[in-house]
């Protein structure tokens, strides 16, 4: 669900800007983590940095999307005996954090300050800073009880 509509920006429009850069974006999830990626040359780190984080903190989650991440999951899945044999394992073995599905409503909550990392190559760490402080200055140091 990276990188589709959140809520100030539809996911042609984010397409458009990544392209508009020569950009290349990309996600991963696990049970325990998700990644999401960005690149483009340095002179865009400041337009990478505030739509990744945009990405992060505002998905919209629209039913069609998520109609059509479930459908390309399911038919992903299907051909990787192995992960279905891990998931099995994992809904059976634990009844709690790790059979809970990868789309929980909780995940966006519980997305805090000390559980994120933003990490950049090729550019300093000051200005990186100066970048990204503003866009998570508001972002919660603890989870919803």
């Amino acid at each position: 669900m990276a990188f589709n509509s959140i809520t100030n920006r539809s996911h042609l429009r984010i397409v458009r800007e990544v392209e508009a850069i020569g950009g290349n974006v990309t996600a991963s999830a696990s049970l325990e983590q998700m990644g999401y990626t960005y690149d483009a040359m340095k002179t865009y780190v400041p337009e990478m940095v505030e739509m990744l984080i945009d990405c992060v903190r505002n998905p919209a989650f629209l039913d069609w999307e998520i109609n059509d991440q479930v459908k390309a999951e399911i038919a992903e899945a299907s051909n990787n005996p192995p992960g279905l044999l891990l998931e099995a394992i994992h809904s059976v073995g634990y009844s709690g954090a790790l059979a809970n599905p990868l789309l929980a409503s909780e995940s966006v909550e519980n997305f805090t300050a000390p559980r994120m990392v933003l990490a950049a190559s090729g550019i300093e760490h000051e200005e990186l800073l100066k970048i990204a402080k503003p866009l998570l200055s508001d972002l919660r140091s603890k989870p919803h009880p």
